[in-house]
């Protein structure tokens, strides 16, 4: 599968770049950010192989930011 193909790709950018401002921010902890980092790859690659949906990869991506509240 070729990159510009693989649409968990830019989903994977967008978190990532949230995230990673609220580690410079001092908002959530280096190691916590490596955690979340490894699980998110996972994800990214199940999902550009189609074992998750991009629904599903987008949201347990807004699910795992700490202290947010769920879209009803």
């Amino acid at each position: 599968m070729r990159i510009a193909d693989n649409k968990a790709i830019p989903i994977y950018n967008k978190y990532y770049k949230r995230y990673a401002a609220r580690v410079r921010v001092k908002q959530i902890k280096e190691d916590a950010f490596k955690k979340w980092k490894y699980q998110v790859i996972a994800l990214r690659d199940d999902c550009a192989d189609g074992k998750i949906t991009v629904e599903e990869y987008i949201q347990w991506m807004e699910d795992s930011f700490p202290n947010r509240k769920p879209k009803t």
